[in-house]
């Protein structure tokens, strides 16, 4: 405890509190300072999903084309092969996902047939999905799983859902990630959304954070004080002693820390606050303990 209130960085306590609870805020009291935002968000960041036009009649005999898929996924690129070991539609599933491609897929039951349906891994624009197809000569086999943005609507697989980044507005400015959690925006401060609309955002010194450090520190000193006087004290009506009664290094350290909790801040002699009893941390006389007000600290 001693050591935390040490640091200066441990004095500065904050807390955040936002006015919508979809727009969630958290704080990091090193880097942040008083402030208070306003924020609007308009869009929230969803993950790519395709779904095959076509419809199978089985999943597990019914061929899918052979050949190589060549997935994107942001920065990464993955080939798949299907040949006579896969050439189903649950083995194209199993295979991508598999491939630790960036992208999961699975197979529908409709009621008519089944459907393979992708979706990518990780949410943002960023991280949308492209499908090439090579050894597909007819267009009648895997290029029927090809995709890019923008190709013939007749063609390929179908996006279902867009990927999309968030969007949100803090003091009028806007600010796009790819996930829902917005980090290194405002020093100290992470907004996580879950839901898009407006909110207000205040940052303001957390005094009881840091007043129970201080308490934290007292009843520390105060637990030390009576292992101290268990060891090295005397019971009058006893009329016996402790392990270190009467020892002096015992009781001259005891005294010293008396003296270094009571005594005036060298350097602090002109100041409005010149010692820890000014700042409601007080030494009961009769126990050689800390008393603490916190209302007079805070």
């Amino acid at each position: 405890p001693m050591r935390q209130l040490s640091a200066p960085d441990n004095l500065k306590a904050f807390s955040a509190s936002s006015s919508n609870e979809g727009i969630a805020v958290s704080v990091d009291s090193t880097k942040a300072s008083r402030g208070t935002y306003s924020v609007e968000v308009t869009s929230l960041a969803g993950a790519q999903a395709l779904a095959s036009r076509d419809v199978f009649a089985d999943r597990d005999s019914t061929s899918v084309g052979q050949g190589t898929l060549t997935l994107n996924v942001g920065d990464k690129t993955t080939n798949i092969t299907i040949d006579n070991s896969n050439d189903t539609l649950q083995g194209l599933a199993n295979a991508i996902n598999d491939s630790d491609a960036g992208v999961s897929a699975g197979v529908i039951d409709t009621g008519n047939g089944f459907q393979l349906v992708l979706s990518a891994d990780e949410t943002g624009t960023a991280n949308a999905v492209s499908i090439s197809v090579s050894g597909d000569t007819d267009n009648q086999g895997l290029s029927r799983f090809a995709f890019n943005t923008g190709m013939d609507a007749d063609s390929g697989l179908l996006e279902t859902i867009a990927a999309s980044d968030a969007v949100m507005e803090i003091n009028g400015v806007e600010v796009t990630r790819s996930t829902n959690s917005f980090e290194n925006v405002i020093d100290g401060l992470t907004f996580d959304i879950t839901e898009t609309g407006s909110s207000i955002i205040k940052v303001q010194q957390d005094f009881g954070a840091v007043a129970d450090r201080v308490q934290g520190f007292v009843d520390k000193f105060n637990a030390l004080q009576s292992t101290i006087d268990s060891l090295a004290g005397f019971n009058s009506e006893a009329g016996v002693g402790s392990l270190l009664t009467g020892d002096s290094p015992v009781r001259a350290i005891q005294n010293q820390l008396r003296q270094v909790l009571t005594r005036v801040v060298p350097g602090l002699e002109n100041s409005s606050i010149r010692s820890l009893a000014d700042v409601g941390i007080t030494t009961n006389f009769e126990t050689g303990g800390l008393e603490f007000d916190r209302a007079k600290f805070e």
